[in-house]
């Protein structure tokens, strides 16, 4: 299963890979971004779950005051980690923008 994930990977890179020569900095800038941005995608989606899970603990707690407590940090902690992540995309996007 992994080596199928892995050549699945490796072949949907390979038009990256093939035009990783970057001319300029630039270019370079703009590839790293593009590499970057699918890969902040997914960590976006995993901040999105760990919300969800904290939700999903908090509503089916049945009164445990330890998974009521347990749900809140999550949600807590996955709004927290969202607000960083999209501050942090936003502030490439800034900067991307600005200086590209």
């Amino acid at each position: 299963m992994y080596i199928f994930i892995a050549l699945t990977f490796f072949t949907l890179m390979t038009p990256f890979v093939a035009h990783a020569q970057p001319e300029n900095f630039v270019e370079l800038v703009n590839l790293i971004i593009a590499l970057i941005n699918p890969l902040f995608t997914l960590v976006l989606g995993g901040i999105v779950i760990m919300f969800l899970f904290g939700l999903a603990k908090f509503v089916f707690s049945l009164g445990s005051s330890d998974n009521i407590e347990e749900g809140k940090q999550l949600m807590f902690w996955g709004i927290v980690a969202l607000f960083v992540a999209l501050s942090f995309w936003g502030l490439v996007a800034l900067l991307t923008n600005t200086f590209l």
